[in-house]
């Protein structure tokens, strides 16, 4: 990695972070299974699948979170489990995330 693609990626985190901060005591962030998938370079049926293996609020470090019938992904622990690699697609992600 370059030092610009360093420091892009701790800006980055360092926005995530003053996200996460703001958001109310006890409000949870979450994201569709679709673009985790994409952060985590895996597929959706992938992502399904580690998300029944980390249920938010039952396994340490869990972040699958049915809601209905559907996965959605908890962010913070998230990107938690996430290698350093991933870290630049978590910032795409999160703003295209953020115009929507």
């Amino acid at each position: 990695m370059t030092g610009e693609n360093v420091d892009a990626m701790v800006a980055a985190l360092r926005t995530t972070a003053d996200q996460l901060e703001e958001a109310p005591a006890g409000a949870i962030r979450r994201i569709p299974v679709k673009l985790a998938a994409r952060v985590a370079g895996v597929t959706e049926a992938q992502m399904r699948r580690r998300c029944e293996q980390n249920v938010y609020g039952v396994d340490v470090g869990g972040y699958g979170f049915k809601n209905g019938g559907r996965w959605e992904v908890v962010i913070a622990p998230f990107i938690a489990s996430l290698p350093v690699s991933a870290l630049s697609r978590v910032n795409s992600i999160n703003r295209a995330w953020m115009r929507d």
